[in-house]
């Protein structure tokens, strides 16, 4: 009876070994593919973005005088 469950419980802590390596490639990927999707934006992304952004909000500096774009 050992037997069988000394392999059963074998395994399981494989299942759980390659199980847990599988996550430690994938979280990692996943990171930085976010990471480099995100520095990608920031490149790409018009150097007055903020600024429209902040003036649509009304949170910038004089906002209120510019109003909101068309």
């Amino acid at each position: 009876m050992m037997t069988g469950l000394r392999k059963y419980a074998a395994l399981g802590v494989m299942m759980a070994f390659f199980a847990a390596l599988a996550l430690d490639i994938t979280v990692p990927a996943l990171v930085l593919s976010a990471m480099a999707a995100v520095n990608w934006l920031v490149l790409k992304a018009p150097d007055d973005l903020l600024e429209r952004v902040l003036g649509w909000l009304s949170l910038a500096p004089g906002a209120a005088s510019r109003g909101r774009p068309a």
